[in-house]
C-alpha cells in the first residue's frame, strides 16, 4: 500500500436515529474511525445491530453521519461506488448480459463513462468472463442459481470500474459450498483488478480470509474495538485457512467479537 491519503476515512463518526413512533433518539454508532487505502480489502465485523450496514450506507452517501465526517481521497471528492447487496436484486426481465450492462448505462447517464456500443459490449463480456458467466449471458435470473446471480450482481457493480466497492453480506444467503466458491472468486477478482473493498459480514472466518484488515466493532452504541491485520498477501488459496497464522487470527477475532466487554 502507498502512504498517500486514504481512499475513504471515517473520522469520529457518530450516528443517531429518531424513532418516528415515539420521537425517542437511539444512538447506533458512538465513535468510529478507520480508513481504507486504495486497493485494500477491509471487512467490518461485530455483534448484530452494531451499525455495520449503517457505515456502509454512509460510505455510499445514502445516509449522513450525525457528527463526525467521511473523507474521500486527497481531494475529498466522492468517487464512483459500486454496491453489492445481500440478495442479487437483478432485474428479472433482463438477461444476465443485460443486467451487467445496466451498470454501464447508469454510468453513462451520470457521465462517468462514455462507451460506444461496441466498447460497452466488450466490457460486459469481459466481466462475464471474469465472473465465469460467459455461457449464461442470454439466460434470465430465474434460470440460474443463487450463486450465479451473485456473480452477475458483482459483475454489474464492477462494470463502472468503481473506485470503491461496497458489499453488504453478499454471500450470507448462499449454501456453504457456493459461499466458499464465491469467496475464492471474490479474492481473485478484486486482487486482479486492484479494487478497494469495504465488506460487511457476520462471519469472522470469511472476514479473515478475504481481508487485508478486519475492523471489529463493539455492540451498540458501537466504537472500534480493534483493527486486526491479516498479513498474508492476496489472493489466498483456500488452504490458508488451516495455517497456524490464520487460526491465530481467528482466535483473536473470536475473542474480540465475543468478549462480554464488547458484545453486551
Amino acid at each position: 500500500m502507498t502512504e498517500d491519503a486514504p481512499l475513504l476515512a471515517f473520522a469520529s463518526v457518530r450516528k443517531e436515529f429518531r424513532l418516528s413512533s415515539t420521537g425517542a433518539t437511539v444512538l447506533a454508532i458512538e465513535d468510529v474511525s478507520f480508513a481504507l487505502r486504495a486497493g485494500e480489502f477491509v471487512s467490518v465485523v461485530g455483534p448484530s445491530g452494531c451499525g455495520k450496514t449503517t457505515l456502509l450506507r454512509m460510505a455510499a452517501g445514502m445516509v449522513p453521519p450525525t457528527t463526525g465526517n467521511l473523507r474521500f481521497g486527497a481531494g475529498d471528492q466522492r468517487g464512483s461506488t459500486g454496491f453489492v447487496f445481500q440478495y442479487a436484486s437483478l432485474f428479472p426481465w433482463r438477461t444476465i448480459e443485460q443486467n451487467v450492462s445496466y451498470g454501464l448505462e447508469l454510468a453513462q447517464n451520470r457521465r462517468r463513462a462514455n462507451l460506444a456500443g461496441a466498447a460497452a459490449h466488450t466490457r460486459v463480456h469481459e466481466l462475464l468472463d471474469l465472473v465465469g458467466l460467459t455461457d449464461f449471458a442470454k439466460f434470465y435470473p430465474r434460470e440460474i442459481s443463487g450463486g450465479m446471480q451473485q456473480r452477475c450482481n458483482l459483475a454489474r457493480a464492477l462494470a463502472i470500474q468503481p473506485e470503491l466497492l461496497l458489499m453488504d453480506e453478499p454471500f450470507s444467503a448462499l449454501d456453504a459450498q457456493t459461499r466458499e466458491e464465491l469467496q475464492l472468486e471474490l479474492t481473485r477478482i478484486t486482487s486482479a483488478l486492484g479494487t478497494t473493498v469495504l465488506f460487511i459480514t457476520h462471519d469472522i472466518r470469511e472476514a479473515a480470509f478475504l481481508s487485508d484488515r478486519v475492523v471489529v466493532l463493539s455492540s451498540r452504541p458501537s466504537h472500534v474495538v480493534e483493527v486486526v491485520d491479516v498479513p498474508a498477501p492476496r489472493p489466498r488459496a483456500f488452504d490458508y485457512q488451516v495455517s497456524a497464522e490464520f487460526n491465530g487470527i481467528m482466535r483473536h477475532l473470536f475473542e474480540l467479537v465475543h468478549s462480554p466487554v464488547h458484545s453486551s
